[in-house]
């Protein structure tokens, strides 16, 4: 089978409490192993799919298998629940969350809670979302798939597609004046995917 994406969307691989942390404290990954943060950090699951399966195959990519490890002796507490992780990041129970849900993040953030993402010099990594299509070797109507798939990788196609979701397309033609400064990719910022 084949597969096809059409959106490429950021993600803030942390956020942070700013009445704990100020964001020049953080500018590389390796400030997030100082002493002061340990046992302030929120971590998303990364056994389950979603930002925490990312998150560590972002990790183990580009910083390596120590800088996990070293993570990990920051002993941060692993959840699944993004309300909880941010509501205990917004009342200062925990300084950093690795890594938030950015739709989530921009919620508190909008709602004025004491929260911002922050994106380290070595960068963050590209999401895909809802906006990967396969299309089966022997499909039953092959026909039917490549109009389908056509489509929706044209700009109407992706226009329609990313605003229903949220996303900035992978194709640079498509508006995304709409979207909120979280959900736009910076020209400035190294990505990863």
């Amino acid at each position: 089978h084949t597969i096809f994406t059409g959106a490429l969307y950021p993600n803030y691989p942390m956020a942070i409490n700013t009445s704990l942390v100020r964001p020049e404290e953080i500018r590389s990954w390796q400030d997030l192993l100082h002493p002061k943060w340990k046992g302030k950090i929120l971590m998303n699951d990364p056994t389950i799919a979603g930002v925490g399966s990312s998150f560590a195959a972002f990790v183990a990519n580009v910083l390596g298998y120590d800088y996990l490890r070293a993570l990990v002796k920051q002993e941060p507490v692993v959840m699944r629940d993004q309300r909880l992780m941010f509501d205990w990041l917004a009342q200062g129970k925990a300084a950093f969350i690795v890594p938030p849900l950015t739709e989530v993040l921009t919620t508190f953030r909008e709602a004025g809670a004491p929260v911002r993402g922050v994106i380290p010099k070595e960068g963050t990594w590209l999401a895909v979302g809802i906006s990967t299509v396969s299309v089966f070797t022997r499909a039953a109507h092959p026909n039917a798939a490549k109009v389908l798939v056509n489509w929706l990788l044209s700009k109407e196609g992706q226009t329609v597609l990313c605003r229903a979701a949220g996303y900035q397309s992978a194709r640079m033609d498509v508006p995304y004046d709409w979207l909120s400064a979280d959900a736009v990719r910076n020209p400035n910022t190294k990505y990863y995917s």
